[in-house]
């Protein structure tokens, strides 16, 4: 049995009471305030394995955006973070796309496809052992990401250090010959 109580939250929504449906089971329903203001009844189970978000007012807010770039990256975040097991609490506004990588320093192309360009944009979470968090999430190229994937900074900086010391060492080479 779930040990849910008034107070918990699941993802937008507060338990404020209980009810029991109006069934031959009388099973318990929670009766959940949404952060929009809205209400919604809903099993236990529903809240606790996640089926349930919000009142609807996600897919209400979304009306319209789900075309957009910006919606695609934040419903792909909130399914890997539910499968994955990551907090998430960003919303659709924290998605910012710039004009210009931040890593890379290239522009960002917004393509008409769906198909991985390294130049389009794609959200990253700047510490890969975080989940989508408003603090912990920018949108960079996806050529960046695939590169920093699961990288550290200390990796990276490795990498970078041995390739420049790699080629300085094959252009002495060329000099001595």
């Amino acid at each position: 049995m779930l040990n849910i109580k008034v107070g918990d939250k699941f993802n937008m929504l507060t338990v404020v009471g209980f009810d029991r449906q109006k069934d031959k089971r009388k099973r318990k329903i929670c009766v959940c305030k949404c952060e929009c203001g809205g209400e919604i009844r809903r099993e236990p189970s529903d809240l606790f394995h996640n089926k349930v978000k919000s009142c609807g007012c996600i897919r209400k807010k979304a009306n319209g955006l789900s075309h957009t770039i910006e919606y695609r990256m934040w419903k792909s975040a909130q399914e890997r973070s539910i499968k994955k097991g990551w907090d998430f609490n960003i919303e659709l506004s924290d998605i910012k796309i710039p004009n210009i990588c931040p890593l890379l320093e290239i522009p960002l192309i917004k393509h008409s496809t769906r198909d991985r360009h390294y130049d389009a944009p794609s959200l990253d979470r700047i510490d890969s052992t975080k989940g989508y968090t408003k603090d912990n999430i920018w949108v960079i190229s996806h050529r960046a990401n695939q590169i920093k994937n699961d990288a550290t900074a200390e990796e990276l900086e490795k990498i970078t250090f041995n390739f420049k010391q790699l080629l300085q060492e094959k252009k002495n080479e060329i000099w001595m010959v």
